[in-house]
């Protein structure tokens, strides 16, 4: 079975995305109904909206991260980035 993205089309999560961690500590874990978020999400703009602010917010963070990441890499290496 193939994992879905409730917001993103087609609806599919890239092979990336489908990652798995360990926790160092207990922890309570969040399961969401895809199906029933998107539903809602479709009937209630202003919560989908909020909801797009804050995982655009997040993905841009973590894009950032990476992209001052691999500039830190390139300069132990002495490489010149574009």
């Amino acid at each position: 079975m193939k994992e879905r993205s409730p917001i993103i089309r087609p609806y599919q999560r890239p092979l990336l995305d489908n990652v798995t961690t360990t926790c160092l500590k207990p922890s309570k874990v969040l399961i969401i109904d895809d199906d029933h978020i998107k539903t809602n999400m479709e009937k209630d703009l202003k919560m989908g909206m909020e909801i797009m602010k804050k995982l655009v917010s997040i993905y841009f963070n973590r894009l950032n991260e990476m992209r001052f990441g691999v500039a830190n890499l390139l300069k132990m290496f002495k490489l010149k980035t574009p």
